[in-house]
């Protein structure tokens, strides 16, 4: 291309550079401006930069599932599910989990992605009415046109869902006073806290 320029002015000129049909790898891109007549510094004339051609891919993938180690029967929970553009083109997926274990879909979300980058997407599972025990959960990203390498559309973790813990009194003193006919014992429950409880005689036996 042909530019004009006055003294000390400069001047970004465009251009297209189709790719199809090059080879795979690093390219060096080269800008060179012809010598004009009376020049002398011609060091200058060209600047150089490097750009990488790569295979044009279609992938989505799951690459992070984080849930709690055990929750108890009954929490709602928020498990977090990243999923990532690793491919050369912009993308729209429907990340689903779901609960493998009771054959339940916890919930859908749809998003768009850029080329390479990621997005972190929150599922809040109530488990009420889940069964004891260990519950594997499942991400999976649909996957989007052209896509062919599907192993990382998925991703599991683990979650232990459990009963709740009983309050267990641990007596840890008792004092029985023989004018007021009371009883005092003291306690200690299994979480930590002291208890205090106070017994009376009476006609009908003891009452608190």
């Amino acid at each position: 291309q042909g530019v004009n320029l006055s003294a000390g002015a400069a001047q970004s000129v465009p251009f297209t550079w189709n790719t199809a049909g090059a080879s795979l790898g690093s390219h060096t891109l080269v800008g060179q401006a012809s010598i004009v007549t009376g020049e002398t510094n011609t060091s200058n004339n060209s600047a150089s930069t490097t750009s990488m051609v790569q295979s044009a891919v279609h992938d989505v993938a799951v690459t992070g599932l984080n849930a709690p180690a055990s929750v108890t029967v009954g929490d709602v929970v928020n498990v977090q599910v990243t999923v990532a553009d690793t491919g050369t083109f912009a993308e729209s997926t429907t990340v689903t989990l779901t609960d493998e274990t009771a054959g339940v879909t916890i919930g859908s979300q749809g998003t768009s992605l850029a080329a390479g980058a990621s997005t972190v997407l929150s599922f809040n599972w109530s488990t009420s009415g889940a069964a004891l025990g260990n519950h594997l959960l499942q991400a999976t990203a649909s996957a989007v046109s052209g896509e062919t390498a599907l192993d990382d559309n998925q991703l599991t973790t683990t979650v232990s869902v459990q009963q709740p813990v009983s309050e267990v009194l641990s007596i840890t003193s008792a004092t029985y006073r023989t004018k007021t006919g009371l009883l005092k014992v003291q306690a200690t429950d299994s979480l930590g806290s002291s208890v205090t409880l106070t017994l009376s005689s009476s006609s009908t036996g003891y009452v608190y």
